[in-house]
């Protein structure tokens, strides 16, 4: 800890006194300056408000206000503002040692006689200094523990809303403390996607610098905008939510957005806007309705702001769209189930020659299936090369529905051959193993379930689905039983402290970890301890 140096103020009305505390008292040894002197009651009022010393050192008895009466006054004005009170210590003559009680009584921190023992002073600025050191160290812990719970809150809100936004039934665990109350009110979901051909060609540390200094401005932008919440979402993806604006406010914003990360980190990028929506339980329509707002920059490759209810109502697409062909040809893609996706697609021409597809009907009806099959791609291993880019420009050198309907199929058949041969490489238990290693060896430690579903080189929603398909459990309940179990033993075979406990099994707030125990084990950690008995810890 870096050393403070004090400040202290020296009040008395002889001085000869004053000169000789001034040089009698090593005072840059005890880590103290003095600021400052005066000579009356009325004066030393001033120079305390103006120079607010950590030490004052005041005779009981002067001219214009007492000693008595300076003290009080200095303490009411350091608690209107909220300031911390200096020590006082006072100085009495023998025959006023009933002053100095009644100082003691309000609230001095000690007091010496006249003649002033130098060496008996000495002792009470070193007990001062003490508890001063001991009150700033507090100080600096509070804001640790402070800045440390408003992460991990943030760190929660995050992964709550992201379980919400995936269609997910949120993790109870997660919304303990967590307020939600701001999306009680209309607000609306801005996404921001990089320029996946940018994006796509970065190596692991690249991408991670990349994606932190992407972070660092977009959290700037929030925070000049007085976001709601600004977070990652999939890779090259990020979330922003907004209290409700006027459409012409929401496109600036967003041009906002687009020109800081052009400017500050030379990327492109687009931004999706959703609808209005109100309530935690919209974030997952909000997240649809921008994600489909982005749709329309592969047809307006000009534009980089997107809003839903301009761009997408405007341009619904035609009431026979074949939503239920298109939920079977998801379903095929997922499974990788090739027969599947043919039969889908058959169907779909089927389909479009019985209601007689214009030629654009057609390309909007195949491009919005691919758009929302190629989504589908981020739940398997990531697979490289396959671009709506390019599909679209091949959709567009198309003239019949045969050949159109064959682009479709044969990107598909592509996609899937892709994602087979990288799922193939590793099964899916054995992937999920390999993360449960990864968490044995770091649950100390702030991980978070992107960092794990790098290290098994998986995307992060392929594997938040193929965690709870395998675990049983969601990445985080997973996690805080697995931490709990660890705290478990702890209590049970050693006599650890228990916020000692919290931090060693990656909980930075004790009184969270706490929480988070009694929610699970239905006992304090304390109570738990004390269930186990004495034998517990001795083995």
């Amino acid at each position: 800890m870096e050393e403070r140096i004090y400040r202290v103020l020296l009040v008395d009305d002889e001085p000869i006194i004053i000169e000789s505390l001034k040089v009698a008292i090593p005072w840059s040894q005890w880590g103290m300056e003095i600021v400052g002197e005066a000579r009356n009651g009325q004066d030393a009022l001033t120079a305390a408000d103006r120079l607010l010393p950590d030490v004052i050192i005041s005779d009981i008895r002067m001219p214009v206000i007492d000693g008595i009466t300076f003290m009080r006054n200095v303490m009411a004005a350091r608690e209107e503002k909220k300031l911390k009170e200096p020590l006082f210590i006072v100085v009495s003559g023998y025959g006023e040692f009933d002053y100095a009680r009644e100082a003691l009584r309000h609230g001095a921190f000690d007091y010496i006689l006249k003649p002033i023992d130098h060496d008996e002073l000495e002792k009470i600025i070193e007990k001062a200094k003490l508890k001063l050191d001991d009150y700033h160290l507090k100080r600096i812990e509070e804001e640790k523990l402070r800045i440390s719970v408003q992460r991990l809150s943030e760190t929660a809100k995050e992964r709550l809303y992201s379980e919400m936004m995936d269609g997910q039934a949120p993790s109870p665990l997660l919304q303990l403390g967590i307020e939600l109350d701001p999306l009680e009110a209309p607000y609306f979901l801005m996404l921001i996607q990089l320029d996946p051909v940018i994006s796509g060609g970065w190596a692991a540390e690249e991408k991670r610098l990349r994606f932190f200094a992407i972070d660092n401005i977009l959290k700037e932008v929030a925070a000049q905008n007085e976001a709601l919440a600004v977070f990652p979402y999939y890779s090259g993806e990020w979330v922003l939510l907004f209290a409700e604006l006027p459409a012409d406010n929401k496109r600036l914003l967003g041009g906002k957005i687009v020109h800081a990360l052009e400017t500050n980190a030379k990327l492109l990028c687009s931004v999706g806007i959703s609808s209005t929506c109100i309530g935690f339980s919209h974030l997952n329509l909000c997240y649809q309705h921008a994600v489909k707002a982005l749709h329309h920059r592969f047809h307006q490759t000009a534009q980089k702001v997107f809003i839903y209810e301009e761009q997408f109502n405007a341009q619904e697409l035609p009431s026979g769209y074949p939503a239920s062909i298109e939920k079977r040809l998801v379903d095929a893609v997922r499974t990788l189930h090739r027969p599947g996706i043919s039969q889908a697609l058959e169907q779909l021409g089927e389909q479009l020659v019985e209601s007689a597809a214009t030629r654009e009907t057609a390309k909007r009806i195949l491009f919005e299936m691919a758009v929302i099959v190629h989504r589908q791609l981020d739940f398997l291993p990531s697979v490289p090369g396959a671009g709506l880019n390019a599909f679209y420009d091949r959709l567009e050198e198309e003239h019949t529905l045969q050949g159109m309907i064959r682009v479709l199929e044969l990107s598909l058949a592509k996609w899937v051959e892709l994602a087979c041969n990288l799922r193939s490489q590793e099964s899916g238990p054995g992937l999920i193993e390999k993360a449960k290693r990864y968490i044995d060896a770091h649950y100390q430690h702030d991980i978070g379930i992107e960092e794990v579903a790098e290290h098994v080189e998986i995307s992060f929603s392929y594997f938040c689905t193929l965690f709870k398909q395998t675990a049983g459990c969601t990445f985080l309940e997973y996690l805080t039983r697995f931490r709990i179990g660890k705290a478990c033993q702890l209590l049970r075979e050693s006599e650890v402290k228990v916020f000692q406990i919290a931090s060693l099994v990656g909980y930075q707030d004790p009184r969270y970890f706490t929480q988070v125990f009694k929610k699970m084990m239905g006992m304090t950690p304390s109570e738990y301890r004390e269930q186990q008995g004495p034998q517990a810890v001795s083995s």
